[in-house]
Formats: structure tokens, sequence, C-alpha cells
């Protein structure tokens, strides 16, 4: 038997994409995928941590201008079904439906945005309130 000593040293093993050709290839695909409407999570060659991941190990395999393009195409392709449904141009369309999807899809179409606080919050009491209101009236009274 042979020396391990060179034996994978990358530990690749898992990695379902090794070459430069077969990433840029997943890079292809993921792009055709999303420019056409579909999300990140049904991207079947992987799910979006793995294609994360590949990006950040194998830049030069990925080009990422091209993938940010990609998915403001995919808003574009949503956007103008909108525009063709609601001018008559698409047979059957469901305005509601249509907004539902892009509620759903893309967070400013959101009628309920999530507002991220950091640091303290402090809450106080109706009584807390007047007598602070009533201390900074005699302060500007002093004045």
């Amino acid at each position: 038997m042979g020396s391990r000593k060179n034996y994978n040293v990358k530990n690749d093993f898992a990695m379902k994409f090794k070459t430069p050709a077969s990433r840029r290839k997943l890079c292809k695909d993921y792009i055709k995928h999303i420019e056409s409407g579909l999300s990140d999570e049904c991207f079947p060659e992987c799910d979006p941590q793995t294609l994360k991941k590949y990006v950040e190990l194998y830049p030069k395999d990925f080009d990422t201008d091209l993938m940010i393009k990609s998915r403001r195409m995919r808003r574009l392709f949503w956007e103008e079904m909108g525009l063709r449904g609601s001018n008559g141009k698409i047979k059957g369309f469901n305005a509601k439906s249509w907004e539902f999807n892009m509620k759903n899809r893309f967070k400013e179409w959101r009628d309920k945005h999530e507002i991220e606080h950091s640091g303290e919050m402090t809450f106080k009491t109706l009584p807390q309130l007047i007598k602070e209101m009533n201390e900074e009236d005699k302060k500007k009274k002093k004045e």
C-alpha cells in the first residue's frame, strides 16, 4: 500500500463541485434559474448556503456581478408580469394572487415592515412622565 502522505490533503470528499469548470457551470445554471423568476431556495443544484460557501472559497469561478444582476432580473421578471397582467395581456391574470406573491417574495412590497432595534429601551409609566415633565417645567421657570 502506498503512502497516505498526500492523500486528499484538502479533505474535499464532500465537495460536489470540485473543478473550476463545474463551478463555472454552477454559476451559469444559478444565473439562468434566478433570471427566470425562481427563488434561491428552489435552486436544484445546491442550497443557498452551499452556493455562498463556493462563492467565498472560489471567487474566480463565480461572476458575482452577473449573479447580482440576475437577482435584479428576477425582480424585473415579476414586475413585468404584473404590468402585463394588469394591462390585460395575460389571460386569467389574478392580480390579488400576484400581489400576494410579491409581498412574500420582496420585503419592500410587504404591508408590515420589521424594524430592528439595538440598544436599550426604557418604558415609563404615565405618572413617571408627568413627574419628569413637571420637573422640566420647574427648571425652565428658574432659568
